[in-house]
């Protein structure tokens, strides 16, 4: 049935879906590009349906297979419904200022051990899951601060990364390096485009109960992902632009990464 509203008399609120799944507001910088991995990884089914065989295969090789495995054991709850824990080790993950990631392996080697015997025990491929664990791209360095001091590993570490540096390119900021908050817009847009097509709602519906929920529900320093257009042709590249890299996500989950997690 159609929803009922008129311009001036009232808004029906009746068919949208809960907002978490599109009021993504509370998002903040640091824990964006995580949370926007989990979100369209949500909306796919073939992830969240057989999220065990997505991680033991393609999954398994992204920054965002490797968070729910050791923080994200909530997925595929929303984001917002994910706990603030999350969001802090999301935040910790996503610091632009902490390029490098420190593993003791001792500690690395334990948790290997402790996920390979739960693995065994429950009969799943082992040797999918150590293709997962084992780190394939970076560095093992050994740092000897008892023999050989501080200052010396200090310069030695800083000499050998200068050298290292030479062989990557320079990092573009600005506009490239933004927080991916279109790319949760665009994901609102499409959830709530889902649903007004199921309850056979305007467009201008759709843009009126958003500036109303804004309005009555104001957040100071919220994150600007409320999918408000201005016409019916933004709102529709949107949605295609969230539909398009849910379909990349399927088929190369780490190129997507990419996009978002480097910008």
């Amino acid at each position: 049935m159609r929803g009922v509203w008129e311009e001036g008399v009232g808004i029906n609120v009746d068919w949208l879906p809960p907002e978490t799944e599109w009021d993504f507001r509370s998002i903040q910088v640091r824990e964006s590009r995580m949370a926007s991995c989990w979100e369209y990884a949500r909306s796919v089914g073939s992830i969240c349906e057989n999220l065990t065989g997505w991680l033991d295969g393609a999954g398994g090789m992204t920054t965002l297979g490797d968070f729910i495995c050791t923080h994200g054991h909530r997925f595929p709850a929303p984001w917002i419904m994910a706990g603030d824990d999350v969001a802090v080790e999301a935040g910790r993950l996503g610091a632009e200022d902490n390029p490098i990631t420190v593993y003791s392996l001792p500690v690395r080697k334990d948790y290997l051990i402790q996920q390979v015997a739960e693995a065994m025990e429950d009969g799943r491929d082992v040797l999918a899951l150590l293709n997962r664990l084992l780190l394939s791209d970076g560095y093992l360095l050994t740092l000897d601060f008892a023999t050989s001091g501080s200052e010396a590993v200090a310069k030695a570490l800083s000499g050998w990364a200068r050298q290292e540096a030479k062989k990557f390119p320079r990092v573009r900021r600005g506009k490239g390096s933004a927080p991916p908050f279109e790319w949760l817009k665009w994901l609102a847009a499409l959830r709530l485009e889902l649903a007004r097509k199921e309850a056979d709602v305007s467009f201008g519906e759709v843009q009126a109960t958003l500036a109303r929920h804004q309005r009555e529900h104001p957040m100071v320093n919220g994150s600007p992902t409320l999918p408000l257009y201005a016409s019916h042709g933004a709102w529709s590249k949107a949605i295609g632009e969230a539909r398009k890299w849910m379909a990349v996500l399927q088929t190369d989950p780490v190129g997507f990464e990419r996009r978002i997690m480097v910008g």
